[in-house]
């Protein structure tokens, strides 16, 4: 296989940067170098975007967040950031086979380096982007990973599409008068979202002050959106959801009401609201049990990604397991 130069975007090429990611059939918004930087500033993890290029056309790409933890170099995932998998550029003479070729190609490039620079490393690739078989063949871990999302075409294919359970909530919500509304109150959905993780005796998987401190700078996006559900005057449901070109994708959520009327209003009101300008609603994930029942119920497909991420070597991955057990164990309330 040819080899494949790979190189550090400097911060000043940001934008070709943000023209590729649209000519990418992975690029999404959380993509953008705008919403990157957001994430990096509110965590104080230097951004690292790794690039294939052909003069100054970018070919392909891998955006990664850098974290020096116990003398080790690593990139790791972060909140709010749910993809930073390959992102490589589609040609419009390239047929089936030359398209694969090339997947597997830049891949595999990607892969070796993560493997020669940092001593552990993660990505999650967004949903739809299957081959991760370079990935595999140079020994990496894979993990899948599982969302719903539901096609947006009109109401009344929605409808039909939720289950009986889901429909008597809505009807029942509509009956009692809850109201949906969209706000740019952060506190209030914190307070719903730590409420809704007491209630499945959970601990957020990221600190609430650094969720909060996220919240504060990405509202001022436009693409950015707070939903609530109101009953008799109190706020019993939220939600964050993100407006990509075509994706409607469900970002955060949290409730503070036992029945799930709330939050099942609001899902409704949400793909209702959206049908029209956009293709598809990303739940964006279904891997906790009692959550992932409640996603179902609205009658989307359920889609793969991928988690990949090298092996780290002893003592590195003593420290890492010992820190995923505490972490783990920290979260049941």
């Amino acid at each position: 296989m040819p080899s494949v130069e790979i190189k550090t975007l400097a911060e000043e090429d940001y934008p070709l940067w943000d023209a590729f990611t649209e000519k990418t059939p992975q690029g999404s918004f959380f993509h953008r170098s705008e919403w990157a930087n957001i994430i990096s500033m509110a965590t104080d993890r230097p951004l690292r975007i790794l690039v294939c290029q052909r003069g100054d056309e970018i070919l392909a790409g891998l955006m990664l967040f850098e974290n020096s933890k116990w003398g080790f170099t690593m990139a790791t995932p972060l909140p709010l950031f749910p993809f930073n998998g390959p992102l490589i550029r589609a040609m419009d003479d390239a047929g089936r086979h030359k398209a694969i070729a090339r997947t597997l190609k830049y891949s595999d490039a990607f892969a070796r380096f993560l493997m020669k620079h940092y001593h552990y490393w993660v990505i999650d690739t967004c949903i739809g982007f299957y081959d991760i078989r370079s990935f595999q063949w140079t020994g990496c871990q894979v993990q899948p990973v599982f969302t719903y999302q539901i096609k947006l075409n009109n109401n009344k294919d929605l409808w039909s599409g939720y289950n009986q359970g889901i429909r008597r909530k809505i009807k029942e919500a509509g009956n009692l008068g809850i109201s949906i509304m969209e706000t740019t109150n952060i506190g209030n959905f914190i307070e719903m979202y730590q409420k809704s993780y007491h209630r499945h005796q959970m601990r957020p998987p990221a600190d609430i002050s650094l969720i909060e401190k996220i919240l504060a700078m990405i509202i001022k996006l436009p693409q950015v959106k707070i939903y609530t559900a109101t009953s008799e005057n109190k706020i019993i449901s939220g939600r964050v959801i993100v407006l990509d070109q075509r994706v409607v994708y469900d970002l955060l959520a949290g409730s503070d009401d036992s029945t799930g009327l709330g939050a099942a209003y609001i899902v409704h009101h949400l793909l209702k609201k959206y049908s029209g300008t956009h293709h598809l609603f990303d739940f964006m994930g279904a891997g906790h049990r009692e959550i992932e029942r409640f996603k179902r119920s609205f009658g989307g497909s359920l889609n793969l990604g991928f988690r990949v991420s090298g092996k780290a070597d002893f003592p590195l991955s003593f420290m890492l397991k010992l820190r995923k057990a505490n972490l783990t164990r920290r979260r049941r309330l």
